[in-house]
């Protein structure tokens, strides 16, 4: 059978949903890959066009879905394929970053050109791109380009760090049979070995350790087999373990499970690598129940750095977690294996996905960073912040459960009677009843004179026609049918419930869109020569100093801004002399953290007026990027118009 001729991202979303069972939104494909939902919509087309006569295709139903039917769905696997097709940048920085590790001497640039089929200016960019993930990021492994070789640093520890890296990030925790180990180097009758034994002997010495981490462990352990295989053995720079101890048995019945498969044996550096793996990785109970003796061995370094951390929550975002003391917990275990470098953290989301969505908590989780050097030693990485992020976003639906003042104030207007309005009520409080209070439910025709004053929102079950605008409240149509309620009623009602946190008034943002720095046709090819133009113009106003430029420069280098296409926004948390706002339209699109960007918004705002950022922060979200209307704006002016609730259209 000829292989269809499908793109690499066809194939990925072949992939994607491949692996799903039920439906899936378009729209989630879209920030998966990181393209719009009219693009994922066009390759479908493309995709159910190519594989028709294979009796195969993706099937979309209206309120649920896409979903992939096929007659014999091993065939169609093979269309999936993606690994040997180095397609996309990222592919072929994966590919070079495993032949820098293997490789015992410098590669040639002139045989990597050949192998990658790309030109050298593309292999420079590409090493470039390695360089900042793996260089200027954990485990700053060190890459020397010479003339016409490259090479990394011959330090086993963070070659190790870097195979790990990569094997992790591709591992499919729901397949016993993996997928991706079995394509490289890793011996895969051993890892089947590990995954079935490896949890035993931990349970065994009752010891309790992450999903991601036990991942980790197995394929370290995998990773030691060969690196040792090759003669590749960790240097003598660990104390020996603690044999008396849960975490010295278990790494004693690891390494030598692994001898007797492999009938070699390790040095003794080996079984202290694991044993500081498993005892700083593992807990003898669950962070979320009180454990006077978990808490205390983890130290009081760990536990200086929570209360910095909340403390500063506090002072920057006026929001008191003091009282949630399962979310301490979880940030004293958290911040623990962050310290040990033992976490090994899943990207089960998108990263741009997770930036997208809780815009807001990924800044309060960005706020770490202000003490990470002094308490852990280096900056958090990008995978680092997007879990704390998560975390934070947990926090935040109980704040709203500890002070029930601050839930929107919200009234039910129900063209049905009395007892399915309640029943609807329930059903909405399912769903969004950390951020939503229902004070009361009333009959639809009571909405056009009741009074909205003390009321946040309305929401009703009747759809609103092209008559004249409403005053009050905003509105919010709830479908009244039987059934779960839509996953976007409940995002829209925590958006909602956190400007409400952080309340901004309506004179502050005219102001705000009334004094727009402007630049439109830029000619500017890197993100840092953006930022470095953007933030000249405001420090030349007397808007800004340096120092602004130098912390939105410092935080682009560690966890980029631009997480979505087409948009990045800019801005600092350090005060301004001035709350001032910058568009910028780039002639030419350009790449930003694998994004194609031609729109740029900067903000600088005073002390006063900081809730402008949280505001503009959760305006500028996924769905507005990767919206239509953003599509078709050509100038700053019709940006502005978009942002301030208008068409956008010339």
């Amino acid at each position: 059978m000829k292989t269809p001729e499908l793109s690499l991202r066809q194939r990925k979303i072949l992939h994607l949903l491949q692996n799903r069972t039920g439906y899936v939104q378009s729209k989630e494909l879209a920030q998966e890959l990181h393209v719009s939902d009219r693009t994922v919509r066009s390759d479908i087309g493309y995709i159910n066009h190519v594989l028709r006569p294979f009796g195969a295709g993706i099937v979309a139903t209206p309120g649920q879905g896409v979903l992939f039917r096929a007659e014999d769905g091993r065939k169609i696997q093979e269309f999936c394929r993606i690994d040997s097709a180095l397609l996309t940048r990222s592919d072929r920085v994966r590919a070079l970053a495993f032949r820098l590790c293997l490789s015992d001497g410098p590669l040639n640039l002139y045989d990597l050109e050949e192998e990658l089929f790309v030109s050298r200016s593309a292999l420079l960019a590409d090493l470039r791109e390695l360089r900042k993930r793996y260089t200027f990021s954990l485990p700053n492994i060190q890459m020397y380009l010479r003339q016409n070789e490259v090479f990394y640093e011959r330090d086993e520890l963070k070659i190790r760090s870097v195979l790990l890296a990569l094997l992790h990030q591709d591992w499919d925790y729901g397949a016993r049979a993996n997928a991706y180990y079995g394509q490289h180097f890793l011996d895969g009758g051993l890892m089947e070995h590990l995954v079935r034994t490896v949890p035993c002997i931990l349970y065994r010495n009752r010891l309790m350790m992450d999903d991601p981490s036990l991942v980790a462990l197995e394929l370290s352990l995998g990773i030691m087999h060969c690196r040792n295989a090759l003669g590749h053995a960790y240097p003598d720079v660990l104390p020996p373990p603690d044999t008396g101890t849960p975490a010295g048995n278990a790494a004693e019945e690891l390494v030598r499970l692994a001898e007797d498969y492999s009938g070699r044996s390790f040095p003794q550096t080996e079984r202290a690598r694991i044993y500081q793996f498993i005892s700083s990785a593992c807990r003898t109970s669950s962070p979320w129940r009180e454990d006077a003796g978990e808490a205390e061995r983890l130290g009081p370094a760990v536990k200086t750095l929570v209360e910095r951390y909340l403390s500063g929550i506090r002072e920057q975002f006026g929001l008191d977690f003091g009282e949630d003391a399962e979310f301490r917990r979880t940030l004293l275990q958290f911040f623990a294996e962050i310290a040990a470098g033992s976490s090994a953290l899943s990207q089960h989301q998108s990263l741009g996905a997770i930036r997208g969505r809780l815009s807001m908590e990924y800044e309060i989780a960005f706020l770490l960073q202000r003490y990470a050097p002094e308490s852990i030693g280096r900056y958090l990485a990008q995978i680092e912040l997007a879990n704390l992020a998560l975390c934070v976003s947990g926090a935040l639906g109980e704040y709203f459960q500890l002070h029930p003042r601050q839930k929107l104030k919200a009234v039910l207007f129900c063209h049905r009677n009395m007892a399915a309005a309640w029943e609807l009520k329930r059903r909405v409080l399912e769903t969004a009843g950390h951020y939503l209070d229902i004070v009361e439910i009333l009959p639809e025709h009571y909405r056009e004179s009741y009074d909205g004053s003390g009321t946040d929102l309305f929401l009703t079950t009747v759809k609103d026609g092209g008559g004249a605008v409403r005053t009050g409240p905003e509105t919010v149509y709830i479908d009244d049918m039987p059934g779960a309620m839509p996953w976007g009623h409940a995002e829209r009602m925590r958006r909602l419930a956190l400007e409400k946190l952080w309340p901004v008034s309506a004179d502050s943002i005219r102001v705000l869109f009334d004094r727009v720095y402007l630049h439109e046709s830029a000619e500017l090819g890197d993100s840092l020569r953006i930022i470095e133009y953007m933030t000249d113009d405001l420090i030349r106003a007397g808007v800004a100093g340096r120092e602004h430029q130098t912390d939105i420069t410092d935080r682009e280098l560690i966890t980029s801004f631009a997480v979505r296409p087409e948009l990045v926004f800019l801005h600092s948390l350090l005060p301004a002399k001035e709350t001032r706002l910058s568009v910028l339209f780039l002639r030419r699109r350009v790449e930003w953290n694998e994004f194609r960007v031609r729109i740029v918004v900067l903000l600088l705002q005073r002390e006063e007026d900081r809730n402008l950022l949280f505001r503009l922060n959760m305006l500028l979200g996924s769905d507005f990027c990767g919206s239509e209307a953003l599509q078709r704006c050509r100038t700053a002016e019709q940006l502005l118009s978009l942002l301030q609730g208008g068409s956008g259209e010339p």
